[in-house]
């Protein structure tokens, strides 16, 4: 999170969109220590949903199995945002259809956070709609590695595809354009 903090405080940005944010851990990060004004939050937020998407993920572990079992993730995230509800915009979908309304909201997300799916198909939808919708925003995320074939493979893919680099530092990845 630091990284992302610094490039919004370096990059005046003032409008962050997360793809990803569960129960908004990282959305809090970013409120708490930067002054943007608006944070865009796409998840289902849906517990059944996410259980349903991590069934047989060797990260699905029996504690977070109950957690979700038993916590309603959109309440969580509600809570967690409380100090901050001015300035966050919670959207209950998924990602293209997310991405999609923040663009027909006329939102300029100057800095877009991926670390929603982690599939193939999802990971290169979401950064080629950002690409498309966003073209002037960062865009950075997370899992840039063989843990997870789908984010990095999707990235490098796209690099032969649009005039983009991908750089990485461990398992955090920003865009070049």
């Amino acid at each position: 999170m630091r990284a992302i903090i610094e490039i919004i405080k370096k990059n005046n940005i003032n409008c962050y969109l997360e793809i990803g944010s569960y129960i908004g851990g990282s959305a809090l990060e970013v409120l708490k220590n930067t002054t943007i004004d608006k944070a865009v939050c796409i998840d289902y937020f849906d517990s059944q949903k996410f259980m349903d998407i991590l069934n047989g993920d060797k990260n699905y572990t029996p504690s977070l199995k109950q957690y979700l079992e038993t916590n309603d993730i959109y309440q969580v995230f509600l809570r967690n945002m409380r100090p901050f509800k001015n300035r966050v915009l919670a959207i209950k979908n998924n990602s293209h259809d997310g991405i999609l309304k923040v663009a027909d909201m006329k939102l300029s997300p100057g800095l877009i956070y991926i670390d929603g799916g982690h599939t193939y198909n999802i990971v290169k939808d979401d950064v080629e709609q950002c690409l498309i919708h966003f073209p002037n925003a960062i865009i950075c995320g997370d899992d840039y590695s063989t843990a997870y074939p789908g984010v990095k493979r999707a990235l490098d893919e796209l690099t032969k595809k649009y005039p983009i680099k991908i750089i990485n530092t461990g398992i955090f990845w920003r865009i070049i354009k």
